[in-house]
């Protein structure tokens, strides 16, 4: 029996072009099943609190229209003026390893609430509350994931595979390393994925 392929995704909920990414790699699952085998790893790109105003975030936000342009995209809308945007990667990378923790199978589907909760539904997913909101919509269990998502080894665990991810020399996202060697950055259409998958 041949091994599945070895896909090893490096991202962040606040990059655009990772979810761009991540509704093509979620589709090639759907597709290829037992055949992909798919890890998800966090690179921080807001590592630390940032403080712009409203109208930078929004002209920024602004650019959103030309990623969600390209075919098997996300959907991308510009940041309203009254709503609060995120304001660093930490902690919906946190709340991700807590419902990978949680239920496996909920994850795919918690990952995907992240991203159009931000640039869809423009959701602050820097705030615990709306996290919370997020993971009891996905069917979590709210006591439960409050109480893994405090848990200090959650945000160890976040900490960890970012230095990884750094000290193996990946600096752009999102990467997809296949079987720990070959690696595809950037921009991948799902055609080019399917075609390195050949």
């Amino acid at each position: 029996m041949t091994p599945p392929l070895q896909l090893t995704i490096y991202s962040d909920y606040l990059c655009p072009w990772c979810f761009n990414a991540m509704v093509r790699l979620h589709q090639l699952k759907a597709e290829h099943g037992d055949r992909l085998q798919l890890t998800w790893k966090p690179y921080l790109l807001v590592a630390e609190k940032r403080h712009q105003t409203i109208e930078a975030f929004q002209k920024y936000s602004k650019t959103w229209a030309t990623i969600g342009a390209q075919t098997h995209a996300g959907t991308f809308r510009t940041w309203p003026a009254d709503k609060t945007p995120p304001d660093w990667s930490l902690p919906a990378q946190v709340a991700a390893k807590t419902a990978l923790h949680l239920n496996e199978t909920v994850f795919p589907q918690f990952q995907l609430a992240l991203m159009n909760g931000y640039f869809r539904d423009h959701r602050n997913i820097s705030d615990e509350a709306v996290l919370f909101e997020i993971a009891k919509e996905c069917g979590l269990p709210a006591d439960d994931f409050e109480a893994a998502y405090r848990d200090p080894r959650r945000t160890e665990q976040v900490w960890e595979d970012h230095r990884q991810t750094i000290n193996q020399g990946i600096y752009s996202i999102p990467s997809v390393v296949v079987n720990g060697n070959q690696v595809l950055v950037g921009a991948v259409s799902l055609q080019e994925y399917q075609d390195f998958l050949k």
